[in-house]
């Protein structure tokens, strides 16, 4: 069997393993799918992907390695957001969830982040300075507009209204609708995660433990929360109905009350995390730790109410498949 065979046979195996999980462990569905699409894209890997997304589960938000065809994905529930880096160049794919399998490809350069929305078929993406809005089946995406340097975070609120965006140098800004909305916020560290709320909630992490939160457009001043750390923040959550946020550095997640702008509680020695999400409810946080395993928190106790899970990724070979972010939802 010649390298290509096996590569496609690869890729039909992860697409029928993704299919028996689809309803039972829809997470793990969605990883299959995925590594099936990026081990070959073929119509029986595009099917599964779309199958995984449009069941009525958790989506799932990944990060595979530079390394791979896909380079950068992002799944919501409507939509997703890839960035293709083959044939020595760069596109920005979006890919309907409605099993319509309507794809918008945009050529771009230095695609250092991607987005997407929860709730609606509108992605966002970092591209050299400059910031990109766009929706699937809607041509070409907006440029938004440019930051002071190479844009290394980006989000979009769940509803797809809002567009958060940070920079190596320390300066995030957030639009609504393709129109900057309150002024440009400075962290003093370059950016390494940022969130923003359906409500305007804005949350922007740095690269030494910087944490600055701002309701945006509002008088008051932004608020510079102390992570006690100067590690890296690689992930964030934000809950506005309870006014709680939640920041993962090194190996600890604090828990911030953001009416008194002070940590409540703060949760050590779980394992390195790189992703963070939160259920609508605002009562369980999941985080996905570096060794490929998915721990929820109750957000009241601290505690773990269930088994770690995990996701192993078959690879296509080269070992370095990452999970790097979990959606979760009330009934899942």
């Amino acid at each position: 069997m010649t390298s290509e065979a096996r590569t496609r046979a690869r890729s039909y195996q992860l697409a029928a393993e993704s299919g028996r999980h689809i309803g039972r462990q829809q997470d793990l569905a969605l990883v299959l799918a995925v590594e099936s699409m990026e081990t070959d894209d073929n119509p029986a890997s595009r099917a599964a992907l779309l199958d995984a997304l449009a069941a009525p589960d958790v989506p799932v938000q990944f990060m595979p390695t530079p390394a791979r065809r896909i380079g950068l994905a992002a799944v919501g529930r409507a939509g997703i957001a890839a960035v293709d880096r083959s044939n020595d160049g760069q596109r920005l794919l979006l890919l309907s969830g409605d099993r319509r399998e309507t794809v918008t490809a945009v050529d771009l350069v230095d695609i250092g982040s991607v987005a997407v929305a929860r709730d609606a078929p509108v992605a966002a993406a970092g591209s050299g300075s400059g910031v990109v809005r766009g929706e699937v089946g809607a041509g070409r995406p907006k440029d938004l507009g440019s930051l002071s340097a190479s844009v290394t975070a980006v989000a979009v609120s769940p509803d797809g209204e809002m567009v958060g965006a940070g920079d190596q140098d320390g300066t995030a800004r957030v639009w609504q609708q393709g129109t900057q909305i309150g002024r440009d916020l400075t962290l003093g560290q370059p950016i390494t995660s940022v969130i923003v709320s359906d409500q305007g909630d804005l949350l922007v992490g740095g690269r030494e433990g910087g944490l600055l939160w701002t309701a945006v457009g509002s008088p008051q001043p932004p608020v510079l929360l102390d992570t006690g750390s100067s590690d890296s923040v690689a992930a964030l959550a934000i809950d506005p109905a309870r006014r709680a946020a939640y920041a993962a550095t090194a190996d600890r997640i604090t828990a911030w009350d953001l009416v008194t702008e002070r940590p409540r509680a703060t949760w050590t020695g779980i394992g390195q995390v790189v992703a963070l999400s939160l259920a609508p409810r605002g009562d369980l946080l999941s985080a996905v730790l570096s060794d490929g395993t998915v721990a929820t928190f109750d957000t009241a106790t601290g505690r773990e109410p269930s088994a770690r899970v995990r996701a192993d990724q078959p690879d296509g070979g080269d070992g370095t498949g990452q999970i790097a972010a979990i959606e979760r939802r009330d009934d899942g």
